[in-house]
């Protein structure tokens, strides 16, 4: 009984020395083999990052924060020691500051592939990224209901898509720079509409009412 203790001591130790040498390279203190980190200070691990691996490193932050508190301890780094607030503050950056969150793929650091943008209280993008910016095809839904589907290019809505607005009207139609533009069928909640042009956000040109 006394030698299987022995054991599962030894083993535990073992899988601790691991979560904390990885805990030190997060930190930036493990004298050279860190993990990388962009430029915001968001943790990324490889060039194509699905960010579970983000995820699953905040988790084991704040749980072993929990443990220094509660065992009146500090972590040691090669690099330095680290009290537990500062390891639960490293947990909590992996939200950009005003809450939002991001879970996707990195290139260069930057969003790039798929990914969802959470917006904090307020809505979510969920689609391709180029350069940290909205491009490709995807969806875009906000709290109080509205919801667009379609085109995006450098962060602005920008070729086809449709836009459901929260009061119930629906623009179906070209885009250009985030406004309605070009040809389109505007149908309101009421069930009136007109199909014709738009520029830059309103009503321009040829239309049938």
């Amino acid at each position: 009984m006394e030698d299987e203790s022995n054991a599962n001591n030894a083993a535990l130790k073992q899988y601790q020395a691991k979560a904390e040498f990885f805990l030190c390279a997060c930190l930036q203190k493990n004298n050279g083999y860190n993990v990388a980190m962009t430029p915001g200070g968001l943790l990324y691990f490889n060039e194509w990052n699905n960010m579970q691996y983000v995820s699953s490193a905040s988790f084991l932050m704040a749980i072993y924060s929990d443990y220094l508190l509660m065992e009146g301890a500090k972590l040691n780094c090669p690099d330095g020691q680290v009290q537990a607030i500062d390891l639960l503050k490293l947990a909590q950056s992996q939200v950009y500051n005003n809450g939002d969150v991001y879970e996707g793929e990195f290139h260069k650091r930057k969003c790039s592939g798929s990914g969802v943008y959470y917006y904090y209280m307020s809505g979510r993008y969920e689609g391709d990224w180029v350069d940290d910016k909205y491009d490709g095809y995807r969806v875009e839904t906000w709290a109080r209901g509205s919801r667009y589907r379609g085109q995006y290019r450098q962060g602005l809505r920008h070729g086809f898509g449709v836009y459901r607005f929260y009061t119930g009207d629906v623009y179906a139609g070209g885009w250009s720079n985030g406004q309605s533009h070009g040809c389109g069928v505007h149908t309101c909640e009421d069930g009136s509409w007109y199909v014709g042009e738009f520029k830059w956000g309103v009503k321009h040109g040829l239309g049938l009412v």
